[in-house]
């Protein structure tokens, strides 16, 4: 048997990253001649890589998507050189993969009675006639083979009908057009002129997901075992979680166990390319820890502690987060005074024991964030450390407010998600020594009172995102940001993290004047950009940032979280009606909203005070979330209200 293979690869920025590597080699075996088209940029080691992985490559204009790539190739390599070839395939860079031999998926369709086939099916939908908000072609959405990888065999491959389709395509404009047009058409003029189809995921699938290479992968791979997983799978904002549930991690976690498939060439390409707040949602990057009990076994990492100290007052609310750590740990205390460097040092003899103790004077300038990028840049740079914690003192807002207990719950939620005890500060050694790729370990935001507006995330004031940009080109960093995606931050700096993980920020020669002078803003300044950029800093650099906290805590977290879930809920299926999918009745009320807004008839003067009606009547986190939505319609910059 001998194939002819058109490889399409697209990165924006050119990269080729190591998962493109093994689907080459591993497709090479099944080729005697291999071609790969490049759409847009390629890097020089791009280059360098494709020279050695291919048997012939080029680079053209990103133009026309992966339609008029496959033409262009199919051009390139010639339409009588392609007779001497039985089978063609075309495969894109679209899959993570192979999981197993191409060669068993070639044995496994060699009896199959078709003129060409795929590996995922997506089926007939008669009730679907537009897509995107445009009319499909033939009135409803025809069952296709995706084309991400078919086999073309020598019966319709050397056919007029397919030389015909290929000669005579139109132009290809958008990703609609491709996904709409292309497939179903290819499909139907085929079907058509009497040949047939077939795919390796066959049809058992249909009618149990609503997408089966997205809700149904984990199935497709293990029970199916189909050789890839579109990566998608792992990010798809075009589907629904109320659908896909655990399937990502469970598809990482199948992989990783039952195939010899390198995981961290997944991790590699997502970490690049995928916003962090979905990489979060969607791998669920939640560590729910025992702080009663831990089974790891006890390990040689060096650890270091770094604690600013400002309100001595209250220092003594966290001895007990300090006795957490293991002994021998090197702790590093930083603060602004001689009185309070001498305080620290009575109040904290009792551990000189059991740890060895450091004190640092610092200025109060850039608060905690000083305290640790230049008054203890050097414990971070000094390679000594595997890990490293970093705590501050914390009142937050309950010291401005009628109510402590506001600032303590804040404080509480940071601390006591960090290091309560220490069975947990052992078992969140053991998560970082279990997953290489975990960089920075933070707390759950807060959502007490005043911080309710933090649930989830938030960029903060507008500042904050147009500062922490422009940090990540001063640091050199890419990471995908978006202003509707907040960070997956330490809201309230306390965290542990990986060193290397964050090296670029202590590499960077921080100076007490870049910080504002206190008293400074609570918000909107470059530490509430520093404190969003430690996530995003260590994802430029290979790693995930990963939510932890204690089982009591995700007790009252799921608590909360489904009293706000229920509330927003009732308030949809009041005013869009009950809908299929909790995301089909907010994209509803949205729209609800977006027209009422339009037809209600509101004197010019009075318009402030209907919009402060409207948002009394409403909780302000339905109210923030609305907005969020309806900015993202409209295309507007999203800016919280406090």
């Amino acid at each position: 048997m001998q194939r002819v293979g058109v490889f399409l690869f697209y990165d924006k920025d050119g990269i080729v990253d190591g998962y493109i590597d093994h689907y080459l080699k591993e497709l090479r075996k099944v080729t005697e001649y291999l071609v790969v088209v490049v759409n847009g940029k390629l890097t020089p080691e791009g280059r360098e890589k494709f020279s050695k992985l291919s048997d012939d490559f080029f680079v053209r204009e990103n133009v026309g998507y992966d339609v008029w790539a496959y033409h262009d190739a199919l051009d390139y390599i010639g339409w009588d050189e392609l007779k001497k070839y039985d089978e063609l395939i075309l495969a894109n860079y679209t899959l993570f993969g192979p999981f197993y031999p191409l060669s068993e998926a070639f044995a496994a369709m060699e009896d199959k009675k078709c003129d060409w086939w795929g590996l995922h099916r997506r089926y007939e939908d008669r009730n679907k006639s537009t897509y995107a908000g445009k009319p499909l072609k033939y009135g409803y959405l025809p069952e296709v083979p995706l084309s991400n990888f078919w086999v073309i065999r020598k019966s319709l491959f050397h056919s007029y009908e397919f030389r015909h389709y290929w000669t005579n395509i139109p132009p290809i404009e958008s990703y609609f057009d491709s996904c709409s047009y292309h497939e179903p058409t290819f499909t139907v003029t085929m079907c058509e002129a009497g040949y047939t189809f077939d795919t390796f995921d066959g049809e058992s699938q249909r009618g149990v997901y609503r997408a089966p290479t997205i809700q149904g992968a984990y199935d497709q791979i293990s029970r199916l075992k189909l050789p890839f997983v579109r990566r998608k799978a792992f990010y798809d904002s075009n589907s629904t979680l109320d659908l896909s549930s655990d399937v990502p991690r469970q598809i990482l976690s199948y992989i990783a166990e039952h195939t010899e498939y390198d995981c961290d060439l997944i991790w590699e390409n997502l970490l690049r390319t995928v916003n962090q707040y979905d990489l979060k949602n969607w791998l669920n990057l939640n560590r729910i820890l025992p702080m009663n009990f831990s089974t790891a076994k006890p390990t040689q990492v060096a650890i270091a502690v770094i604690f600013h100290t400002y309100y001595i007052d209250i220092m003594k609310n966290y001895l007990h987060n300090i006795a957490a750590f293991p002994d021998g740990t090197d702790f590093f205390f930083t603060t602004d005074t001689e009185e309070k460097k001498a305080e620290l040092q009575k109040l904290l003899m009792p551990y000189e024991k059991r740890f060895h103790i450091a004190y640092r004077l610092v200025e109060n300038r850039g608060r905690d964030v000083s305290g640790l990028l230049i008054g203890c840049r050097d414990v971070v740079l000094s390679k000594k450390y595997d890990l490293i914690c970093f705590m501050h003192d914390k009142k937050g807002i309950g010291y401005r407010s009628l109510y402590a207990c506001v600032g303590q719950s804040f404080s509480d939620c940071c601390f006591e998600n960090i290091a309560p005890s220490a069975d947990y500060v052992n078992n969140i050694i053991d998560l970082f020594n279990q997953h290489p790729r975990l960089g920075i370990a933070v707390p759950p935001p807060p959502k007490n009172a005043h911080y309710y507006k933090v649930i989830g995330g938030s960029w903060g004031r507008e500042a904050n995102y147009s500062n922490v940009k422009k940090l990540l080109s001063q640091l050199n960093i890419s990471a995908p940001l978006d202003h509707q995606k907040p960070p997956v931050a330490p809201y309230g700096t306390v965290f542990w993290f990986r060193p290397d993980a964050l090296l670029p920020l202590f590499e960077k020669v921080w100076r007490y004047t870049d910080f504002p002078v206190e008293p400074s803003a609570n918000d909107g300044e470059l530490p509430h950009a520093i404190e969003r950029i430690y996530s995003l800093v260590a994802q430029g650099r290979g790693y995930y940032p990963t939510v932890v906290m204690t089982s009591s805590y995700a007790e009252q977290e799921v608590t909360r979280m489904t009293e706000i879930a229920h509330t927003y809920v009732g308030f949809t299926i009041e005013y869009a009606g009950s809908k299929r999918f909790l995301h089909d009745a907010t994209f509803q009320f949205s729209r609800l909203l977006t027209a009422s807004s339009k037809s209600i008839t509101v004197p010019h003067n009075n318009r402030v005070t209907f919009k402060r009606v409207i948002k009394a009547c409403m909780p302000h986190f339905l109210w923030e979330y609305l907005r969020k939505i309806r900015c993202r319609i409209k295309g507007w910059t999203y800016i919280p209200e406090n």
